[in-house]
C-alpha cells in the first residue's frame, strides 16, 4: 500500500520543511530505509565516540537517537489516537525538557538503536494497516490541526533531518 502525500492543509506550517524531505513516492518504504541508514551511520560507534557533541551546548549523539525514539513514539501514538476517532487534544512536548529528564548518555548506543528500529518497524507495520477513512482523519496535537496521513511523513521528515545532522556534524 502506498499513502498520498499529504495536502499543505493536513498539517500546520511548522512541519512543512519535514514532509518536503520526504521525496520517495512510497513513504513506507522511505521509513523502512532509514532503519538502514541509521544503522550504517551508528552501529560503528562505541560509547565513548557516541557522547561526542560537535559543539557546547548541542546533544550527543545519545540524546539525538534518544530523541528520535521519544519523537517517534509521539508521532506515532497521535497517529493512533486520532485514527482510532479519539477527540481528546494531544499535548504538545518541550523536546529539551524531555531531553534532560532521559538521561540517554548513561545508556548503551546499541540499546538506543534497538530500541529505534523496533520502533519503527512497528510505526511502518501500524501505517501499513491504515484504512483510507483512518488515514483521511483529523485530529489536534499540540493547538494545530493534523491528520493521520500527514504523520508518516512527519515522523520521515524529522528522522531523515537528525540522521542527515548525525552525518554531517558528527562524523
Amino acid at each position: 500500500m502506498r499513502l498520498p502525500r499529504p495536502a499543505a492543509s493536513d498539517y500546520d506550517a511548522f512541519y512543512r520543511g519535514y514532509v518536503a524531505r520526504c521525496l520517495k513516492s512510497d513513504i513506507l518504504a522511505e521509513l523502512a530505509a532509514q532503519i538502514a541508514t541509521a544503522e550504517r551511520l551508528l552501529r560503528p560507534l562505541d560509547d565513548t565516540a557516541a557522547r561526542y557533541r560537535y559543539a557546547p551546548g548541542k546533544w550527543s549523539i545519545k540524546e539525538v537517537v534518544g530523541h528520535l525514539v521519544d519523537t517517534e513514539r509521539l508521532f506515532a501514538y497521535r497517529a493512533t489516537s486520532i485514527a482510532r476517532n479519539d477527540r481528546t487534544e494531544l499535548p504538545g512536548i518541550d523536546q529539551d525538557q524531555w531531553l534532560a529528564g532521559a538521561d540517554f548518555d548513561r545508556l548503551a548506543l546499541s540499546d538506543l538503536l534497538d530500541e529505534f528500529t523496533h520502533l519503527r518497524r512497528a510505526t511502518v507495520l501500524f501505517c501499513r494497516g491504515l484504512s483510507a477513512e483512518s488515514l483521511a482523519r483529523r485530529g489536534v496535537a499540540n493547538g494545530k490541526s493534523i491528520t493521520v496521513l500527514a504523520l508518516p511523513y512527519i515522523i520521515a521528515g524529522h528522522s531523515g533531518h537528525h540522521l542527515e545532522v548525525i552525518e554531517r556534524k558528527y562524523r
